[in-house]
Formats: structure tokens, C-alpha cells, sequence
């Protein structure tokens, strides 16, 4: 825990300018596991990633995990359009920290940055938008991102019992900032999809949508039940192997529950007061699957 809260509280570099030539600061952001299991279980997962976008003054994109990712993130990420396959593109530097894309910029609270494919050296351009937010004095648990935003009543009365110290009253402290998606955009729509092993998906039992063939590759669309709306649910095999995936048209909405704050981004100062909260959160897993003691 000590290593991860030490990655998380990284320094920013750069200026928050508006100027083609200035390296933009560090985002900070968290992966968790997400599955049918999150609205399900009064239990947390216990995978939670942290993560810091960093730029180059060649305009390179990189992420820095504080741990080995293995849940789908967009280094794990493979994408099909219905003409190209991109899939050599999160090259390893060292530890934990990739390269993503190239062309990167964060301006106008958007994020966009450029792929290749693996045979020809086509563009393939990827951006998103986000909604800038001042969360100082904000309840943490108002954030839906946060693992301890999913505790119910079980678990607060559980943290009290071991003396954990959780306080549903926490907030984000003064200068905590917050991105938070509200639309996608793509240079061609496409089917983002992972190993079998990463994805949660659907039963492919379950009734077929469509289907179709790019690139040479079959995938097939299935329906989601009520509560499945984060597995995957397109299947592809690719020379024998199996992968499930997310299917994007070139203009997305991003908004699930209006007025529901999810921290998509953050700054230094949020991501902070985000990885303490994460250690209450874990030692309430623990308290939750009887690791605990009074």
C-alpha cells in the first residue's frame, strides 16, 4: 500500500496554458475492476489501479501504473475499424509505463492523441471531451469512480465495528479539480477488445444482435441482460484466439446518470485525497471478507 500511495502522490510537471508549445500537466486517474459484480455485491473489488498521463514535448502519450495492469486500460486495448487492425501501439519504456499514442494534446478540457496500425502507417485519431469541475469540499464518496462510493450501509456499519476510521463526511480538500467525460469521438468507428481473461463479458447464449466481418474478422454482437451494461459483448476470433470487446460509433455521449460526479480525470490535489480514501476502502475489503481484526 505504502508503494502505491507513493506513486500516487507523483509530481505534476508543465503549465496549464493554452499554448501548442507547453507540455500539459499530469492527469491522474484510477482503473478498477468493473463487471456485474459492482452493482451486485456489497463487497469491493480489491483491483484498483493508479494511473498518471504524461506528456512529451514531442507531443507522445504515456500512462505510469502504479501496479501491473491487468483489467482492460488502454494499454491492454486492441482496436478493429472495418478496414484496419491496431494493435502494436502500447509499447512497454519501463516498469509500469507505456507509450499510448503520439500527437497528444489536452486543451479545451479535451483529450485526443493518434494511433497506427500495425501494417500501414494510417492515422487513426481518438478524443475525448470533458466537463472541468471544482470538487473542493465535495464528499470523496460523491465521486462514482471511488470504490468506496459502491459501500452500502453494511460496510459503513462494518468500518465502524473495526475501527477503521471511515468518514462518509470526508471531502476533497481546497484546489481539487475533477474531468469528467461527456462525449467520444473517433476517426472511423471501431471495436476496442480485450483477452478473454480481461474482459468481463456476456454469455455468448445470449441472443444475437449483429454481426459482421472486418478485416477478415467475424465479430458477433450479443444482447445484454438488465445489469450487464459494463461487459463486454462483441466476440471476435482472431486466428483461433477469442476476445471480447466494446463496440463505438464515431460520436458517443459519455453521460450515463446526469448530475452524477465521476472523476475521470483529476488533478494532483483530488488524486491525493482519492488514494487516501482508497486505503479506508481497502482496509474495509479486508474488514468485509474477514481479514479484519477489532
Amino acid at each position: 500500500m505504502s508503494a502505491i500511495l507513493a506513486f500516487m502522490l507523483a509530481s505534476c510537471g508543465g503549465n496549464d496554458q493554452d499554448q501548442e508549445a507547453v507540455v500539459p500537466d499530469n492527469l491522474y486517474a484510477v482503473d478498477r475492476f468493473t463487471g456485474a459484480v459492482d452493482a451486485e455485491s456489497t463487497f469491493v473489488t480489491p483491483y484498483v489501479n493508479g494511473k498518471i498521463y504524461s506528456f512529451d514535448e514531442n507531443k507522445n502519450l504515456y500512462i505510469n501504473y502504479s501496479d501491473l495492469p491487468i483489467f482492460k486500460t488502454e494499454v491492454l486495448r486492441q482496436i478493429i475499424t472495418p478496414d484496419h487492425l491496431f494493435l502494436e501501439k502500447s509499447k512497454h519504456i519501463e516498469r509500469y509505463k507505456y507509450w499510448v499514442g503520439s500527437s497528444a494534446s489536452f486543451k479545451h478540457d479535451e483529450l485526443s492523441y493518434s494511433l497506427s496500425s500495425d501494417r500501414q502507417n494510417i492515422p487513426f485519431i481518438l478524443s475525448w471531451k470533458y466537463k472541468k469541475l471544482d470538487v473542493s469540499g465535495r464528499p470523496i464518496t460523491d465521486d462514482s469512480n471511488n470504490p468506496i462510493h459502491r459501500l452500502g450501509t453494511t460496510a459503513q456499519i462494518m468500518a465502524i465495528i473495526y475501527g477503521i476510521g471511515y468518514e462518509a463526511t470526508d471531502t476533497f480538500p481546497q484546489g481539487s479539480v475533477c474531468w469528467q467525460k461527456q462525449s467520444a469521438s473517433s476517426s472511423h468507428e471501431y471495436i476496442e477488445f480485450y483477452p478473454e481473461q480481461i474482459a468481463p463479458h456476456v454469455e455468448d447464449t445470449q441472443d444475437i444482435v449483429r454481426s459482421g466481418v472486418w478485416n477478415n474478422v467475424t465479430w458477433i454482437e450479443f444482447q445484454r441482460q438488465e445489469g450487464e451494461s459494463a461487459l463486454a459483448n462483441i466476440k471476435l476470433e482472431i486466428e483461433g484466439d477469442i476476445y471480447w470487446g466494446f463496440y463505438h460509433f464515431k460520436n458517443e455521449s459519455l453521460i450515463q446518470v446526469s448530475d452524477q460526479l465521476a472523476c475521470d480525470f483529476m488533478n494532483e490535489t483530488a488524486f491525493t485525497a482519492f488514494s487516501d480514501s482508497f486505503s479506508k476502502h481497502k482496509k474495509v475489503n479486508e474488514a468485509l471478507n474477514g481479514n479484519g481484526s477489532k
